[in-house]
């Protein structure tokens, strides 16, 4: 983005909240990585049914080289958000809790079957994206990521009108 120094883009970081599916992790780790986002570091969370080297030898067999710029975490999944300048997912209720964060999310699209967007409708417009291609990925990261003080505090403000909307408080009313 235009307001961000070199030095600036050097420590964003994108954080990737895979799905359930081989195949869907696959095309998602395809996708951010054919984005060509040099400066952006990609923390890599994995499904808890799939180990990271399931999935890079996976990758890998696919006759690609694994991205020096994507690194697998095992931390939980709300601690990976905090250090996030944005995450991307598909189907997931990890977008809605993104957005419910204050992290915007860009929106994997299914290149083989039926795209579902996850956040509720009209909900969080200025803070998600749809991504089919790697160049709609690499420009929904650049309209998304922001180290700016007045649009983060603009994403925080969303995310908390989602969290109010879409959680309730794990107390004897909110689990019945």
């Amino acid at each position: 983005p235009p307001e961000m120094t070199p030095a600036l883009l050097r420590q964003l970081q994108a954080f990737l909240a895979l799905p359930i599916s081989l195949q869907g992790s696959l095309d998602t780790l395809a996708l951010a990585a054919d984005a060509q986002l040099d400066a952006i570091r990609f923390t890599v969370k994995p499904h808890p049914t799939h180990t990271p080297e399931r999935l890079r030898r996976a990758f890998e067999a696919g006759g690609r080289a694994w991205p020096a710029a994507f690194e697998f975490v095992s931390a939980d999944f709300s601690d990976c958000l905090e250090s996030a300048d944005a995450a991307a997912g598909s189907i997931s209720s990890t977008c809605v809790e993104a957005v419910a964060s204050g992290v915007p999310v860009i929106i994997i699209g299914s290149p083989r079957g039926i795209t579902e967007d996850p956040i509720p409708p009209g909900m969080a417009l200025e803070m998600r994206r749809l991504a089919f291609t790697p160049a709609e990925f690499a420009r929904a990261a650049e309209e998304l990521i922001t180290k700016d003080a007045v649009r983060l505090a603009r994403y925080t403000e969303i995310g908390r009108g989602v969290a109010d909307a879409c959680f309730s408080p794990v107390d004897e009313s909110g689990v019945r």
